[in-house]
């Protein structure tokens, strides 16, 4: 079984497979969402006495966190994901496009959600530190929890990467699912340099002690790799997609109640070329189909 689904990711890198979704992979992307879905309520309610996300991120801020407002992108995502589910559910022709966008997103759906909840079940470890205790302490939740970022946003990525090699018109199923994907891999980006800036914090001893530099850096890293993505996917739902969700993240960050006065006018900096590179992808496209 395990074979048949790595064989099935294997065939998404290669762009888009024709075949039809298997059974198999049908039901994964069904119980990987519901998965997803189920992990997110629990912590964002506080269902059965764990901690809310808001009240661990109160009690771990970061020089980069963004104003709460930005979160609310989660819920565009969940449901242009849902959709993508529906589409994958509805059982598609071989050698249709939707089976194609299918067997390109679905492996690396499955193992981003996989990487999500896993981070979400080792950030539920910060409650049980402080920042009294010694970086060691700090560093064994906070360190893996970058690692599983990092991991969900490789995943995230890769859907786009391969959703990217898809040509032709895909429709609406292909809206739905590439839009989902960019906005997803552009968020875990920035949520990216949130997980990598608290190690900083632990390192350094703390949000006050930890230099300025860090952020900044972290920042700008999250720019670039924006402006990669509309170089790679070009101006459409994938580039501007991703775009769109690290300018949300930028435009966020100015109004974060714990980002120092230099990390603001580098997200600042960032919004504009973002927003600058996106308009330029734009018009060159345009011009593109003129010619």
């Amino acid at each position: 079984g395990n074979r048949k689904l790595c064989a099935m990711g294997a065939g998404a890198s290669r762009g888009a497979s024709p075949e039809a979704p298997s059974a198999l992979l049908r039901g994964s992307i069904v119980g990987g969402y519901g998965g997803l879905i189920a992990v997110n309520y629990i912590f964002g309610k506080g269902a059965f006495g764990v901690p809310t996300n808001a009240v661990l991120s109160a009690r771990w801020p970061s020089s980069i966190t963004p104003s709460g407002y930005a979160f609310a992108i989660w819920g565009i995502i969940f449901a242009l994901q849902g959709g993508g589910v529906i589409f994958a559910v509805w059982p598609a022709k071989e050698g249709s496009q939707r089976a194609r966008l299918v067997n390109a997103a679905g492996p690396p759906w499955i193992r981003m959600w996989f990487f999500e909840n896993a981070w979400q079940l080792c950030f539920w470890g910060a409650a049980s530190i402080s920042p009294s205790d010694s970086t060691s302490k700090q560093l064994s939740v906070f360190l893996p929890c970058s690692l599983f970022l990092s991991c969900a946003f490789q995943a995230g990525f890769d859907a786009c990467s391969r959703l990217g090699e898809i040509s032709g018109d895909t429709g609406l199923s292909g809206a739905i699912i590439k839009l989902g994907s960019a906005l997803n891999a552009g968020w875990l980006s920035a949520a990216t340099c949130i997980g990598t800036c608290l190690v900083g914090h632990s390192v350094f001893g703390g949000l006050h002690e930890t230099p300025s530099d860090l952020p900044i850096v972290l920042a700008t890293s999250a720019t670039l790799g924006s402006v990669y993505s509309l170089d790679k996917f070009r101006q459409g739902y994938l580039g501007l997609g991703y775009a769109a969700a690290v300018a949300w993240a930028l435009q966020a960050v100015r109004f974060g109640p714990n980002v120092p006065q230099s990390v603001r006018h580098a997200a600042l900096v960032g919004l504009v070329t973002v927003g600058g590179a996106s308009v330029v992808q734009t018009v060159l496209r345009q011009v593109k189909k003129r010619e």
